[in-house]
Formats: C-alpha cells, structure tokens, sequence
C-alpha cells in the first residue's frame, strides 16, 4: 500500500511540475567552476533534472553568467547561470542530447531507488 502511495505522490508532484524536464531532489557533494570570475568553490545538490540543477554554495563574488558544475558520481555539465539566492544557485545545461539522455538514464535509476527504499521502509514499520 505504501508503494502506490509513494508513485501517487512522484506522479502528483511530475503533474504539478511544469519543467520540460522532471527534477531530482538528490544530494550529492561537487564543485562549482564561475570563469567570469574564476573562483570555485564546494557545493551540494540541490536538486537536478537533464535540464538543469540547483546547488547549495557560499561564493565570496556573485555569480553571473557562465558555470562548470562537477557533481560526484554523476560528471561534469557546462551551463548559464539563471538564478542566485542567498547561498544557493540555478543553472541550465548546455550539453548535447546523449548526454542529457546518460543523465536522464542515471536520474531514472536514482528515482527508482528512491521508490524501493521508501517502500522498503514502510514495510519495515509495518512489520
């Protein structure tokens, strides 16, 4: 029961969204590179789609323009910078369909994983 609760609420939150491509919420640890500026500094995701990310990270100057993102276990992705708040940042991808679609692949089994151990611990209080 709990398992269709779960893809219910995914569902509901892919209808609610109005990106052309369906965010993440995944934390992971990488890098980000401003050249406008050169400085790079650590971040954490955010969240993350094949368009796009949003990272958690303190910059000394405010970020504009360009950026490089390294993100651990899922590459490197180029983009523009579309938004800046206090401590965190937007970008869009700028990289080619297969590498949008590798991410999608990588994103798709993250999701899944997501959905198995949210079952699984479910089943694990109802025991």
């Amino acid at each position: 029961m709990a398992l269709k609760e779960t893809q219910r609420k995914i569902v509901q939150e892919a209808i609610e969204e109005r990106r052309r491509f369906r965010r993440v919420r995944l934390s992971r640890r990488g890098r980000v590179f401003i050249p406008a500026t050169s400085e790079q500094v650590q971040c954490t995701l955010e969240d993350i789609s094949a368009g796009g990310a949003r990272a958690l990270c303190r910059f000394k100057q405010q970020p504009a323009g360009y950026a490089v993102i390294y993100l651990d276990g899922l590459g490197r992705f180029e983009g523009v910078i579309t938004a800046v708040g206090r401590d965190r940042f937007a970008m869009t991808f700028t990289c080619s369909r297969q590498k949008k679609q590798m991410l999608t692949d990588q994103l798709t089994v993250e999701l899944n994983r997501q959905v198995l151990e949210s079952h699984s611990e479910a089943a694990r209080h109802a025991a």
